[in-house]
């Protein structure tokens, strides 16, 4: 079973902006929104799949006693709900496009982040730049600064398949082929962070014909292996590698021709 601790201290770490520091006004409530996605490549700046997870949070440099605050979250055109999305356990109705929670929030010494969310997975229809909104709707609290009750997060959306190496390079029938990639979490700060838990799913081909692989994590890759015949000559070896990791979802494919 998949936990959602790796993924879920990534996003945590990615709640607060580098070099975030308080803003010295009591009461003053605001939103944030946050992303993850896994990606392949350490220097990546873009999701490199349609489905990755977006984290809202609220910070506040302290209140007295608790407040109750709703706060919506907008999604973009072509954009969707996916796996965990936001639900009573948050606190949280949703329609087709936005969703509104409304919690009961008490001071957290030692930290302005007031309260958190969750992970909620979403996915895109195509590739683009999606923007997405928060909103505080209502604060039982006197609000001191009104100017800062909305923010947005800008999402860069890519669906790039390639990248997997293949051993050997040049692949032969009658061998043992192993397709891989890097596996990594991406913040929205272009941080990135290596997973240490999930699954690794694979689907191959050699020819028409299915063939039998073996997925596996291993030192922070995705890794496919399967075997081929001596009769497969000629014949092109394809697949497909699908890693989870607590929701988050990346495919890969490769493919090529056996010598």
């Amino acid at each position: 079973m998949v936990t959602r601790s790796v993924v879920a201290a990534a996003a945590l770490l990615a709640l607060l902006p580098l070099g975030a520091s308080a803003r010295g006004v009591a009461n003053d409530f605001s939103p944030a929104l946050s992303f993850t996605a896994l990606v392949s490549s350490p220097s990546a700046r873009s999701t490199e799949g349609l489905g990755f997870s977006i984290s809202p949070f609220l910070t506040s440099d302290g209140y007295g006693g608790s407040a109750n605050v709703k706060l919506s979250v907008t999604l973009p055109a072509g954009v969707h709900w996916a796996g965990n999305a936001p639900g009573a356990k948050e606190g949280c109705t949703r329609t087709e496009q936005e969703a509104i929670c409304s919690n009961t929030l008490r001071p957290v010494s030692g930290t302005n982040v007031a309260q958190i969310y969750g992970i909620w997975q979403v996915v895109a229809e195509r590739e683009g730049t999606y923007k997405f909104d928060a909103a505080i709707l209502e604060n039982s609290l006197p609000d001191p600064n009104p100017s800062n009750d909305s923010a947005s997060l800008t999402v860069s959306v890519r669906n790039a398949r390639g990248g997997v190496t293949l051993k050997p390079r040049l692949p032969k029938a009658g061998s043992d082929v192993v397709a891989s990639h890097r596996i990594l979490v991406l913040d929205s700060e272009g941080r990135t962070f290596p997973i240490l838990k999930g699954t690794v799913a694979c689907f191959a081909r050699i020819g028409s014909s299915k063939a039998k692989a073996t997925g596996a994590l291993r030192d922070g890759r995705a890794t496919c292996r399967l075997s081929t015949p001596s009769s497969a000559t000629g014949k092109v070896v394809s697949g497909t590698i699908r890693t989870t990791s607590s929701g988050l979802v990346l495919t890969k494919q490769f493919r090529a021709k056996l010598g």
